[in-house]
């Protein structure tokens, strides 16, 4: 398609990304056959040949296709088709600073989401920034919203601080799904409250992890290595007793170098709780 004229390739980029959301190359082994077919395309719209009137256009299918993808790729994970949606935006992100909100709400008139529901030209013009100035802290709040259920509120209170709120039974779980999307080994601390006053406060740096979590009435602290044989993950969905050897010898006090960092950030463990229902402040 490279070889093409660059009018040729945005009408025949324009019939792929229609084709797609009819979901003709899915299969019973393989429901998105449609990413890679749509990746390629993407990549093979961009030329040196484009002229003035087309940057728009061809701005809009490019945001456009680059949310369908995205929304396909599992958050958190580095994957072929992870690895294939960045090499794309990379290729050709630079072509959404031609993006206009009236070409691309023509383009979107035919188009649906991957659920099948009209796709507001806000959406796509919010992912397209991510792209093109990419911002972690929006993006891991956009990556918890779409795969973590029962999310009310989800905010940064500091820099690598975060407070999750909402209607779910198991905090400790949402606060580990929460750092398991969040890149980097810097320091990140999720501080979850679900139902029934239940929390939980995660902390973790590079392959520390220190845990608080606040079940009933008490609260219980646990301090774990992680690696190969335990994950933030697999603490927080599985009997964390399984784990017993990969806790610090002193399982109900902080260590030292936890200690270091609660206090670094303004947080003590016991406290937990009401320092974040009261906001946390310093």
């Amino acid at each position: 398609m490279a070889e093409v004229p660059a009018i040729d390739r945005v009408t025949m980029h324009s019939i792929v990304l229609l084709a797609t959301r009819a979901r003709f190359w899915e299969t019973d082994e393989e429901e998105v056959g449609w990413f890679d077919l749509l990746v390629a395309a993407t990549t093979l719209l961009d030329g040196d040949d484009v002229p003035a009137e087309l940057g728009c256009k061809m701005a809009a299918l490019v945001a456009t296709a680059a949310y369908l993808l995205d929304d396909s790729v599992a958050p958190g994970l580095q994957t072929k088709q992870s690895n294939a949606y960045a090499t794309m935006c990379d290729s050709v992100g630079y072509r959404l600073l031609d993006l206009d909100d009236d070409v691309l709400a023509e383009v979107l008139k035919e188009i649906r989401s991957n659920d099948g529901f009209p796709i507001e030209v806000s959406a796509i013009r919010e992912h397209a920034t991510l792209i093109k100035q990419p911002d972690a802290a929006k993006s891991l709040s956009a990556d918890a919203w779409r795969v973590i259920e029962g999310i009310d509120t989800m905010r940064e209170l500091r820099s690598g601080i975060w407070e999750v709120r909402g209607h779910f039974a198991n905090p400790q779980k949402v606060a580990a799904q929460v750092l398991n999307l969040a890149p980097g080994q810097g320091l990140l601390i999720v501080h979850a409250c679900g139902l029934r006053g239940k929390w939980s406060l995660m902390m973790r740096e590079g392959i520390f992890l220190a845990w608080v979590d606040h079940p009933a009435t008490f609260n219980r602290y646990r301090e774990y290595t992680l690696g190969p044989l335990v994950s933030v993950l697999g603490i927080a969905t599985t009997d964390t007793e399984k784990n017993h050897r990969h806790k610090s010898p002193r399982i109900n006090y902080p260590s030292d170098r936890a200690q270091a960092l609660f206090e670094k950030n303004g947080i003590h463990f016991e406290d937990a709780g009401p320092i974040f229902a009261d906001g946390l402040t310093g």
